[in-house]
Formats: C-alpha cells, sequence, structure tokens
C-alpha cells in the first residue's frame, strides 16, 4: 500500500486517547464529541465504545466506566480498562478529535475518487447523477459540527418581531406548524419545533388516522415537510388512507375491491394536490431507535423535514441491554425528544394506552412507562366512545358519539389542558372540525 494511504488509514493511539477522555472526562469533552460520528473510528472496538457512549448519552445518563462496562462482553472489560486508563487530558481532546474528523475525510475522499473513477469510464452512467452524488458526498463530508450561537440580544430582536407581527393579527396565532384542527390550533398555536408530541389512545380509537389528518393538513395547508415511520403498516396502506381521506372515499376498500371508472376519476382529481404534499416515508428503517435516529437525520440534511411521525412506541426497540420494557421504551421516548430539540423538528410519536374497565382515556394509562409523560411537551388522548356504544359525559352529553371523537390535551407543558369534539368519519379515517350530522353507525356500505 502507498505509504501515504497507510498514514491516513487509522491512528489507534488517538483513538483511544479520544475514548479514554471520554469516558473520564465527559462533560468538559462535550464539544468535541458533537463532531464525531461512528466512522472517525477504524479499530473496531473503540467504534463500539463510542457507540455505547452515544447511547447512553442519547439516553440522558451520565458517562462513567462502571456504565459503560455494563454494555461490554466480559472479555472485552479488560481491554476497556486498559484504555481508561490511559492518562489523556480533555483540554487537548478536541485537537484528537479534529485529527479524527480529517482522516475520516480523507478516508471518504478516497472513496469518492474510485467511485468518481469507475462511474466516469461506464459509459452506462448518467454523468448528472454523478455531478449529484459529488455534490452531496461532499457536502455531507464537510458539514461538520455546524453551530447556530446567538446571544440574548438576538433573540430578544427576534421575541419582539414576534410581538410586533401578532398584536394586529386577527384570531389566534399559529406560531407552529398547523394542524388543520381549528380547537387544536388555538389552543396550542399549532405544531412547535423541538416538541415531543404523543398521540395515545386504545385500540381502533384513531391515533394513526389523526396523525395522518395532521401530516396531510400540515404538508397541504402550511407546507410541511413531512416524514413518516409506520413500523405497522406499509407505506402503500399509509398512502391509500391519505387518498381516502383526500377523496372521503372507503379507505378499507381502495385496495382491496373493485373500483369503478367514476370513482377512479374522482380519486384522481381529488388528490392531484396531495400528490404535490412534501410527504416522505421510510419503511426501510427497521424498528431499532438507533435506525430511525439515523434516517431522521439524513432526511433533516437531505429534506429539511420539520415534522416527524414514528407509529408506534411500543413496536421501536431499543439496543441498550439489560433494561426492561419500561426502561427502553423511557430511553426511546427521550432519545426522540432529544434529536427533536436537536434538529429543531415536531417529533409525534403514538402510544397504545392499557386497556380499562372505563374506556375513557387517562395518562396514567400510558403503556409501558410513565416516563412517556415526563419526555412529552403535549400529549393527546383520542377517544370514540361510539366504538363502545357509550355517550359522552358531561359537559359534551348533548354531542353525538356517531362521527364524532374527543381529543384530550393531557398535557400541554406550555399551554395547560383542555378537550373538545371533532368530527371522525371512520369510513375515510379522517377528523376534521366538529360539524353537526345525522352520521349512521360505522358499520355502513363501504361507499
Amino acid at each position: 500500500m502507498d505509504e501515504n494511504k497507510k498514514q491516513i488509514i487509522g491512528n489507534i493511539t488517538i483513538e483511544q486517547n479520544v475514548i479514554s477522555a471520554l469516558i473520564s472526562d465527559f462533560d468538559n469533552c462535550k464539544d468535541a464529541f458533537a463532531l464525531l460520528s461512528a466512522d472517525c473510528f477504524v479499530n473496531t472496538f473503540c467504534r463500539k465504545i463510542y457507540g455505547i457512549i452515544k447511547n447512553i448519552n442519547n439516553s440522558g445518563y451520565n458517562i462513567d466506566l462502571v456504565s459503560i462496562m455494563a454494555k461490554t462482553d466480559s472479555s472485552e472489560q479488560a481491554d476497556l480498562i486498559n484504555i481508561s486508563s490511559i492518562h489523556s487530558c480533555s483540554w487537548n481532546v478536541f485537537r484528537h478529535v479534529q485529527i479524527l474528523v480529517e482522516m475520516k475525510i480523507r478516508r471518504q475522499l478516497l472513496q469518492l475518487s474510485s467511485a468518481i473513477q469507475t462511474n466516469a469510464l461506464d459509459m452506462n452512467f448518467d454523468i448528472i447523477d454523478t455531478e449529484r452524488q459529488i455534490k452531496e458526498t461532499v457536502n455531507d463530508m464537510f458539514n461538520i459540527g455546524a453551530v447556530n450561537v446567538s446571544t440574548i440580544d438576538d433573540e430578544i430582536d427576534n421575541v419582539i418581531k414576534i410581538i410586533n407581527k401578532n398584536k394586529n393579527a386577527d384570531g389566534s396565532i399559529i406560531s407552529g406548524t398547523g394542524t388543520g384542527l381549528t380547537k387544536l390550533d388555538d389552543f396550542t398555536g399549532g405544531l412547535q419545533p423541538t416538541d415531543l408530541v404523543v398521540i395515545a389512545g386504545e385500540t381502533s380509537q384513531g391515533k394513526t388516522s389523526l396523525a395522518l389528518t395532521i401530516a396531510k393538513n400540515a404538508a397541504m395547508l402550511y407546507n410541511a415537510k413531512v416524514v413518516f415511520y409506520s413500523l405497522e403498516m406499509s407505506k402503500t396502506q399509509l398512502v391509500a388512507r391519505l387518498i381516502a381521506q383526500e377523496a372521503e372515499v372507503n379507505s378499507k376498500s381502495i385496495l382491496t375491491k373493485s373500483v369503478s371508472d367514476d370513482l377512479c376519476n374522482h380519486i384522481i382529481n381529488s388528490t392531484w394536490k396531495l400528490s404535490a404534499a412534501n410527504i416522505f416515508f421510510d419503511d426501510t428503517v427497521s424498528t431499532r431507535i438507533d435506525s430511525i435516529l439515523n434516517s431522521i437525520r439524513l432526511m433533516k440534511r437531505k429534506c429539511d423535514i420539520n415534522l416527524v411521525v414514528v407509529d408506534y412506541l411500543q413496536l421501536v426497540s431499543c439496543s441498550e441491554r439489560g433494561l426492561n420494557r419500561e426502561q427502553q421504551v423511557a430511553t426511546i421516548a427521550r432519545a426522540l425528544k432529544n434529536i427533536a430539540k436537536e434538529l429543531n423538528i415536531c417529533v409525534i410519536i403514538l402510544s397504545q394506552l392499557r386497556r380499562d374497565d372505563n374506556p375513557r382515556p387517562s395518562l396514567n394509562r400510558l403503556r409501558d412507562s410513565g416516563q412517556i409523560e415526563e419526555a412529552a411537551d403535549l400529549i393527546l388522548l383520542t377517544y370514540r366512545p361510539e366504538v363502545y356504544k357509550r355517550e359522552y359525559e358531561k359537559p359534551f352529553h348533548t354531542y353525538s358519539p356517531y362521527g364524532s371523537a374527543m381529543i384530550y390535551v393531557a398535557k400541554g407543558r406550555n399551554t395547560g389542558t383542555t378537550q373538545f369534539i371533532v368530527s371522525f368519519k371512520d369510513k375515510y379515517t379522517l377528523f376534521s372540525d366538529y360539524i353537526a350530522t345525522d352520521y349512521e353507525p360505522v358499520n355502513n356500505d363501504p361507499f
């Protein structure tokens, strides 16, 4: 191998020094840690320890040797102790990290140059695709450690601008991304960046339908860029539901029954605007939280998304070992809150409620973890008494349970709580502002 190439493959001494500093003095190494990624480490063991440190940090726990050892095999613990005993000071770790990042970029440049040469010699490879690939790869390489630091004076100016903008506005102000549900937007100001929003309910209470309604409205009415992760339904099934909402056709029949020419034309004419909406799906990710987080970061870079929906929490798995299910769910919820704050986006996650003799939803029925409530900024509980052949309780007893649903804002970190009635068309899986109708029970003719 060429000597120059050999020098940039990796430096195990620097990798071990960085890991040692992170273990011994993580708080003073946070800025340097933010520049790192797994591919900064060529040594397999150092890369594994970095991944463990990252997972612990994402979970909100302190970094120390004991917590890291608990997540390693017994055969690896002697190596870990040896690395941690290296005398590495936090004051020079930033320079060491810069070296690792530079070496990573050089390795990537070698790979890119090889790929460019291969593509250049392949006459079947589109030159425009080559140009795009080069630009995207180089941008990703050098977009490292970007920060957006502002002073309090800057932020005061921003707040004053918002106040001046709002002082002459009519009605309520939507400061975030609108949901298309007037009472929810009036109460919350829309979905706010950095917020973790939980939509919870029992089975058949419309959790996924509400999330899809919000995603569609946010994209079509407020130009939001939305990515939807469903661990239960395929992207084809999700899009069929969105079509059903927009065209108001039976969602259960679109994919399974013969459709007339008239109905087909109606669907096409009703959904042309939907096709232009910035709604993305990634059903290639696994159920592991780290896979979902990586995809979210990639979608932020490539598509500048501002709203994420994950359906649903109880299907997401955690790579942390030795945790019971409640601890895993708490870790997942914190990780999603952290990424919302990191990327300045809103994250919606769906969650099941434990079954109860009284089907009316409540916070203490959040399944698997009370810490979901702690991590969430906004919790929406859905309730359809029609499913249980019940009526609404006071003060909503005058509302018909047919064709409607209750949304209970059970927690609002910055808003407080409230509850209100919305319309819900079960055939179309569609939530909308409440309109009194003579809606029939759910098991009627498909169209």
